[in-house]
């Protein structure tokens, strides 16, 4: 009887997991000679970043009006709203600029991605359809001879918790060590590696808090370098945890 309920508790944890998706973007599988055109920061480097919100749209509302009621959903207006959304590569293009005339050096994307965001319809699919924009962005003001801020990696790790498959992530399983690798996976394969933000050759990547995990330990952070190792061109992530109350890792 103990091996039966055993296979069944097996059974229904297994029906839980549902399978990763391959990787978002085309730059996957790299070697040394795709960052021929990267460039990387010294740690002895001073610099400057600022995070990035980029999951406002005009035309469907997204951030702008409170879906609950109808009210304003922005606590600061912009000048103007027009062209205002994520899918805009004119209004990512003068984002970058306003932050490379403000001395800025790295934009570090908020980004929601999980294997569970990445239908069309998820509420958190805005993560995936602004980084085609955003990357076309940059690309023009490099050719027009500007210095826009490289892009970095903010991982909000609310998608630990809150997420379509209302899967409560525990990163000290395998399948939460795979779930938290493809969050980082998706992002930078949707980025040429000439405009990630490195310090010391390592791209940036900073953690939001550690509680919405139901369970972590070093083995994510071990699990995730070697994993980017294998898949970037022998690159590990410099990953930085954040620190506070009800926030440490």
């Amino acid at each position: 009887m103990f091996c039966i309920l055993g296979l069944f508790a097996s059974a229904a944890i297994a029906a839980s997991e549902r399978a990763i998706p391959p990787a978002f973007g085309p730059h996957i599988n790299l070697s040394p000679a795709n960052f021929a055109d990267a460039k990387s920061f010294k740690s002895t480097d001073r610099i400057v970043g600022t995070y990035y919100f980029y999951w406002y749209c005009t035309g469907t509302k997204e951030h702008i009006v409170n879906p609950e009621n109808g009210s304003d959903g922005l606590t600061d207006h912009p000048p103007t709203l027009e062209d205002f959304c994520y899918k805009s590569v004119r209004w990512h293009k003068k984002q970058l600029s306003d932050m490379a005339d403000a001395g800025i050096d790295v934009a570090l994307m908020v980004f929601w991605g999980a294997p569970s965001e990445r239908n069309e319809n998820a509420s958190l699919y805005w993560s995936y359809a602004g980084l085609g924009p955003v990357v076309q962005a940059r690309e023009e003001l490099v050719r027009e001879g500007k210095r826009p801020p490289r892009i970095g990696l903010f991982y909000d790790t609310s998608t630990l918790q809150y997420n379509e498959w209302n899967t409560h992530v525990d990163l000290t399983a395998d399948y939460g060590k795979r779930w938290f690798y493809a969050t980082v996976r998706d992002f930078f394969s949707a980025i040429p590696p000439k405009h990630w933000a490195m310090i010391d050759d390592k791209p940036m990547v900073l953690l939001y808090a550690a509680a919405f995990a139901k369970k972590h330990d070093q083995g994510f952070i071990d699990f995730t370098k070697e994993q980017f190792k294998k898949e970037f061109g022998g690159r590990e992530p410099r990953l930085v945890v954040e620190r506070g109350a009800n926030r440490q890792w």
